[in-house]
This record gives structure tokens, C-alpha cells and sequence, in this order.
């Protein structure tokens, strides 16, 4: 196998039992973990389940808290397409976001979707996989428990990565797939558009660590794909903030605009 994706496609080959799960080399769960969540599933009469995760530090193994925000994991209710979209909103520092769940799923379903893992993608593959099967009709519920333990290894939280536009990529495979499986859903407008917005906050959110960090070749190699109104948009976020009409940890301006959209869309 050839990356993450590759390996994680060789087995869905492989598996031939009702449900698929996943962990990570370096994370573990607890030992009641699959059934309780299967259980959940059949319940529920849900296709797949995700947990909440604690955060375990690596060299120390210290409990960090839980990953995802404990609003979004509470609900019994289907997570819908467009929610967990928001979920992962660029920009967002108060929680891990939630493409990082490593929920159990009925086989049957990624089959029946035809869901693959982008093997040309190195980040933000998860992402995208579950938001085809849940474009394909997959209901997913999450709960509160905090079953999965996630390794946090703090010298990666110091390091400085290079800017990277793949998540703009992962966003555009999503669209394609919303064109696949999703032109007759009820709600595909309001995917479209926050699909569309979306591109914009990973353009601006690009941008801003281009600048911050001092990437300016890479800035300047990217500013025609995103668009001329990205550094307005920037530049309007930054005002607001200056003038405290932004609080910051809040939605930069740009997903205002999208709520307009949306509500005018409602």
C-alpha cells in the first residue's frame, strides 16, 4: 500500500463482517467499546456511530480532555450533511474538528455508496469519506462517551507546517460527490452553497497562514486560484476584529455571509 488511504482501502477489501471500525497506529479504545456502539447502532436503527475522544498525551499519557466539542456529541439526533460540515469550519480553535471521529459503520452502506478513500490526498481524506456516505444517505449518530483515546503528541502541536491548500481540494471532491449521489436531495442547494462559502473561509484561513507565517511565494503562487475577493474578505475580518465587532474565536465575517445565504435559502 502507498499512504494512509491506500492501506485504509485494502481493508475495506478485506473486511466481510457487518460492521467496519477503525483505529490509528498510535491510539487505543476502551475495551466495551464496539459493542456499546453497536448496540447504539441497532437501537437506534442507525447506519453508523461515533464517540467522543480524549485527548491522551503521548510521553506522559495524560488525560488532555475530550477532542470535540461536548454541544456536537450529546445529540441523539441523525447528524445531517450540512451540520457536519459546519462541524469542521476552518478556523475554529476551541475544538479538534469533527473529522477526526473514528466511527463503526455498516459495510453494507459503504458499499451501497460506493465510498472509496481519495488515495491522492494526504489530509482531510476522512473528511471526505464520511461526508459521501452521509450525502449517500448514511444517518449518524453521535454520543457522549469518550471511548476512542487520541494520542496528542505535543512536539507536532509546536511545530510550524507549511500552508497547505489540500483542503480546498477535499472540499472540491465533496462537491463532486454532492453532484454523484446528492442532486436529489431536498437540501442540495444549501450544500452547494455552504460547499461554495466554505471554499472562500479555506482560501481566506490559507491566506492568513501564508502571511503569518511568511509563505509569501506560496502566497502569491495561489492568489489566482482563490479569487480577488479573498483579500477583501480578509481584509473586512481584520477591521471588524480591530474594531471589536468580531469577537475573536468567532465565525470571521465570511460565514455571516453564508448564514445570510442560507436563511434567505430557508
Amino acid at each position: 500500500c502507498n499512504g494512509v488511504s491506500a492501506a485504509r482501502n485494502t481493508g475495506l477489501d478485506a473486511a466481510r463482517g457487518t460492521y467496519v471500525a477503525r483505529i490509528d497506529a498510535d491510539d487505543s479504545w476502551a475495551q466495551n467499546r464496539l459493542s456499546y456502539m453497536i448496540s447504539r447502532i441497532e437501537a437506534t436503527g442507525a447506519d453508523a456511530c461515533a464517540d467522543q475522544q480524549e485527548k491522551i498525551e503521548a510521553d506522559s499519557g495524560y488525560v488532555l480532555g475530550n477532542a470535540l466539542r461536548a454541544s456536537w456529541m450529546s445529540s441523539s439526533q441523525v447528524i445531517s450533511p450540512g451540520a457536519f460540515l459546519l462541524m469542521d469550519w476552518p478556523g475554529r480553535k476551541d475544538t479538534l474538528n469533527i473529522g477526526i471521529i473514528k466511527p463503526v459503520i455498516r459495510r453494507d452502506l459503504i458499499e451501497r455508496v460506493g465510498a472509496r478513500y481519495e488515495e491522492s490526498l494526504s489530509l482531510g481524506e476522512d473528511l471526505l469519506f464520511y461526508t459521501t456516505l452521509l450525502i449517500g444517505g448514511m444517518r449518524l449518530i453521535l454520543i457522549p462517551q469518550p471511548l476512542y483515546h487520541y494520542t496528542i503528541r505535543t512536539d507536532s502541536l509546536s511545530r510550524h507546517k507549511m500552508p497547505t491548500t489540500q483542503q480546498v481540494d477535499v472540499n472540491r471532491h465533496i462537491a463532486t460527490e454532492l453532484r454523484r449521489l446528492g442532486a436529489k436531495r431536498a437540501d442540495y442547494e444549501t450544500l452547494r452553497i455552504i460547499l461554495h462559502t466554505r471554499e472562500r473561509a479555506l482560501w481566506l484561513q490559507f491566506l492568513m497562514w501564508s502571511l503569518k507565517d511568511r509563505y509569501l511565494g506560496l502566497l502569491l503562487c495561489n492568489i489566482g486560484r482563490s479569487g480577488l475577493k479573498l483579500p477583501v474578505f480578509w481584509l473586512i475580518d481584520a477591521v471588524n476584529r480591530k474594531l471589536h465587532r468580531t469577537p475573536n474565536g468567532c465565525d470571521p465575517s465570511i460565514v455571516r455571509k453564508l448564514r445570510r445565504l442560507l436563511y434567505m435559502k430557508n
